[in-house]
């Protein structure tokens, strides 16, 4: 969007005769920090080129499609509502997978008993700063996937909102011994890294981390964030829409324009670095980051997994 834009106020002559633009994601409008892009590019636009705007989480369609009318002439609203996949909801409290609601609005009763009684635990182990500490049979990193994979939960992607932390996510389940691939599948992954990587100068790869990166692959583990090289970023996403990668730990980026459907998603946290603070993610982000989940023509259903602590409330979900 910031290159069209760019390109408006050049008056390049690639535009000429341009017809069409489509704008996906176009609920970043509301975004504080590119939104102003989105609206000076409808703005902008010649009135002859027609514009085609896309978005699962726009929740005001219709407002928003006057407001367009308004800014690009004659406007047609089409709304669709229909989940090809449909999207189920649980949240893993210690130990324990639970389904977060057993009726439409409703949270489960258990839940709510669950999340008492890990509050009460909490509280009576709070340390000498007085902060809760964190009970004892929560899951690590490494548990968690093993736990999925025995619910046949997988593939997962597992958002954390730290590209260190998906790094570190990863070496933790290294360390583990985590393995989610067989003999065939891992020769088919150093198959994969082989074609992608034959560019790369042989003396880069230890201060590239390749080593480390490539064993976590043929075990079906993967790091996704802006951080990483284009030929590494090609391959995990390559192998995980091949089903040979199980669990990927990625930054918000993996859930905007990237065809990288899974089984299950996972939230670590329903909070985030915003530049300035950490604050709750929006209804909007929630909606875009779990609908990942649910692989049309290979699932038949998708799986939302939201991790309790201390600082969840499921009360206030919904």
């Amino acid at each position: 969007t910031e290159v069209l834009r760019n390109m408006l106020y050049a008056g390049s002559n690639t535009l000429t005769n341009l017809g069409c633009v489509v704008m996906d994601e176009v609920h970043y409008l509301a975004d504080k920090f590119r939104g102003a892009v989105w609206e000076e590019v409808l703005i902008h636009l010649m009135e002859s080129v027609q514009v085609i705007s896309l978005s699962a989480t726009v929740s005001n369609a219709e407002e928003f499609g006057e407001w367009l009318g308004e800014v690009r002439g004659q406007t047609e609203v089409i709304v669709s509502e229909l989940r090809p996949i449909p999207l189920f909801q649980h949240v893993l409290i210690g130990n324990r997978l639970l389904d977060l609601f057993d009726a439409p609005g409703r949270i489960n009763p258990e839940v709510l008993n669950r999340e008492r009684e890990m509050t009460r635990r909490a509280s009576l182990g709070r340390n000498r700063r007085g902060r809760f500490a964190e009970p004892s049979d929560r899951l690590s990193r490494a548990d968690i996937i093993e736990k999925l994979q025995g619910e046949s939960l997988l593939p997962a992607i597992t958002f954390i909102f730290s590209r260190n932390n998906c790094d570190a996510a990863v070496r933790q389940c290294l360390t583990a011994g985590l393995r989610l691939t067989n003999t065939q599948e891992r020769s088919e992954i150093r198959s994969v890294i082989a074609r992608n990587m034959k560019n790369l100068a042989q003396e880069d790869l230890v201060v590239l981390g390749y080593y480390e990166w490539a064993d976590a692959l043929e075990r079906g583990i993967a790091a996704h964030h802006a951080g990483l090289l284009p030929a590494f970023k090609v391959t995990v996403e390559e192998l995980f829409q091949r089903g040979l990668v199980k669990a990927v730990f990625a930054t918000e980026t993996l859930a905007l324009g990237i065809n990288m459907p899974a089984r299950t998603v996972v939230l670590e946290k329903l909070s985030k670095w915003n530049g300035e603070g950490h604050v709750a993610i929006s209804p909007g982000e929630y909606t875009q980051l779990t609908g990942r989940a649910g692989r049309r023509g290979i699932d038949i259903e998708g799986n939302a997994v939201i991790l309790w602590g201390n600082e969840l409330d499921s009360t206030s979900v919904g």
